[in-house]
């Protein structure tokens, strides 16, 4: 496990790469690779009420050019990431850091990725997760297109 002091040096690139690792190990079928997913008490960080709790724990540890490194990894890693190959559980879990986090960057690719996307025609509860993030930044139009989207998904789908 890395330490607090190389997390801190860390590129957003480096954050998207443990990102993914750490939210593909606890989706895992491993009981014991979920349990070390987001174990960072090696860090000073406690349990927190879920794994995604304890990711935002932990990034409030890191110094300021290391959150924003953290933030844009979020967005890379969601811009990056494909469905069927990257667990959905995980892509909702990047859309709950991205309100956890303030990572305000990654809402412009919310509609691309999930109200038009793969993402969305393929897991359209996540639409519901970018509308709610987008609506606790004071985004009411563009969750309002999100919505719309997933009533002409649902609509199609007839």
């Amino acid at each position: 496990m890395e330490t607090l002091q190389q997390l801190n040096t860390y590129k957003a690139n480096d954050f998207e790469s443990w990102l993914d690792r750490c939210l593909r190990q606890q989706y895992s079928n491993n009981p014991e690779t979920r349990y070390r997913a987001c174990d960072f008490r090696g860090l000073g960080v406690s349990f927190g009420e879920s794994h995604t709790d304890s990711i935002q724990m932990l990034f409030k540890k890191l110094s300021a050019p290391a959150q924003e490194a953290f933030r844009e990894g979020i967005c890379l890693l969601i811009s990056r990431a494909k469905p069927g190959d990257f667990p959905k559980e995980a892509m909702s879990d990047l859309i709950l850091l991205v309100c956890l986090v303030k990572a305000t960057q990654a809402l412009p690719l919310f509609m691309p990725l999930f109200g038009e996307g793969d993402w969305g025609k393929k897991h359209r509860p996540l639409i519901y997760d970018c509308a709610s993030v987008m609506l606790s930044f004071g985004r009411q139009d563009e969750s309002e297109m999100l919505y719309q989207k997933l009533i002409e998904c649902a609509q199609a789908a007839r």
